[in-house]
This record gives C-alpha cells, structure tokens and sequence, in this order.
C-alpha cells in the first residue's frame, strides 16, 4: 500500500488529535493509501521533537517553513492557532502540497478569500476545510447575536456574522469528509 506523508503543523491539543485521526484512519476507512506522519512542526524545537517521539511521528522540523520543503510531505494538516492559519496555508499550497486546513478558514472574510483563491491557483495542491459540525448549536447562535449586538457596535468592530459562517461553515461535514475519503482513495 501506498503511503502519503503527513506533515502536521502544531503540536498542542489539535495536533495530537489530528495525530491520533491520522493513525486511526486506515482502522475506520478502506484507502488506497496509508497516512503516515512524516514532519512535524510547532513553534519550539524541544516540542517537536518530544511530539514526534511520542506519536512515532518520522521526524521533528524547527519551523513550519521547513515542513513544508520536506519532499517527505505530500500533505500539510494546519492545526496552529488561527491566526496563522492563511500563513501556513497559503505557503504550502504554493509549494504544491496538499492542505488541510482546521477551523477557521481564515480569521475574516477576506482572509479565507485569498486561501480559496490560493488553492483554485494551486498547481499540485488541493485544500480541504475542516468544518465544525457544532457550529448550528445554540452557543454558536448567542455568540452570533452578541457580535451584532449594540456591545460589540459600541467598541468599533464591525459583525463578523458573514466572516465567521463563511471562515467556520463553508463547508459541511459530511462533504469534507467525503472529499477527503475520496481524495485519499485515489492518491496518485
């Protein structure tokens, strides 16, 4: 079987549960191919190194910049926080990496425009969102009246209603999922 390397950017709480999914994918899912975890990278040496020997992971980078160069890496899995989300995201796909990209998309509107319009340019690349499936729960309605609510309109900011639905929910669940199964079954 085929492997495709992984190459997971962060190595707090999101990247070991991205660790473990990737590990646990070939037990849930029939694929073509076999992840295996190939780089990671996180903002200290020190916690890239403890990450990858305790998740088996094949090697620690220094730098996300330097995952990304790694010829080991076919796809780059951004779990850092979403503040460097479009960063990440945006580098990879101009090397011609795969991406999958946690929520948020971006940190505004015209953030998460600049990554889609990265990856539709994207020679090699592909991008995938990872959506969340409690967006419609009741916190996240509150939290979208309180952005609208005169508080917020009092401080400056402008509603990021439209922003957080399209960064959050661009796509459903059910559809990332079914492009990444389909993505992983086919890998060239």
């Amino acid at each position: 079987m085929r492997e495709v390397g992984i190459g997971l950017v962060g190595a707090g709480f999101m990247g070991r549960i991205h660790a473990n999914a990737w590990r646990q994918a070939p037990l849930f899912f029939d694929l073509a191919c076999r992840p295996t975890l190939a780089v990671v990278a996180s903002g200290h040496a020190r916690e890239s190194s403890d990450f990858a020997a305790k998740w088996g992971v094949a090697k620690a980078a220094s730098s996300w910049d330097r995952l990304i160069k790694d010829p080991t890496v076919a796809l780059v899995d951004v779990c850092v926080p979403n503040n460097l989300h479009a960063e990440v995201s945006m580098a990879a796909l101009k090397a011609g990496k795969h991406v999958a990209c946690e929520k948020p998309l971006g940190t505004n509107i015209t953030e998460a425009r600049e990554m889609a319009l990265a990856a539709l340019g994207a020679k090699n690349g592909d991008f995938n969102l990872h959506s969340a499936s409690t967006f419609y729960l009741t916190a996240f309605s509150n939290i979208e009246r309180l952005a609208n609510g005169p508080t917020i309109a009092r401080l400056g900011a402008e509603p990021k209603t439209s922003d957080a639905r399209f960064a959050m929910a661009a796509l459903s669940t059910a559809e990332i999922s079914r492009r990444i199964s389909s993505k992983l079954k086919t890998w060239p």
